[in-house]
């Protein structure tokens, strides 16, 4: 198995820690009303990292916005909208 550079080059293009990277899309972040970042500590998909990395990364541009995590998976955590729409109502208004 072999790296093809090009295709990784163009993933990586992508990934929300490298666009941070870009000016343009830092700018774009900071423009917004709000930027919540939620996942659960028991993700299938391990988006609870994924999630930390870009927080801390944000901090770290000082780029305001709210990181949460909940214990629970990605799947049914429709109970989480009270949390989320009611950040999303307050920006808005």
């Amino acid at each position: 198995l072999e790296l093809k550079k090009d295709v990784w080059a163009r993933w990586l293009s992508f990934d929300p820690l490298e666009m941070l990277k870009v000016k343009r899309f830092r700018e774009g972040l900071r423009s917004m009303k709000l930027l919540f970042l939620d996942a659960g500590t028991r993700d299938e998909w391990n988006l609870d990292f994924g999630a930390r990395r870009f927080s801390r990364a944000l901090r770290g541009y000082e780029i305001e916005h709210i990181h949460e995590e909940f214990q629970d998976g990605h799947m049914g955590t429709s109970y989480r909208y009270d949390r989320s729409l009611a950040l999303l109502t307050k920006a808005l208004v």
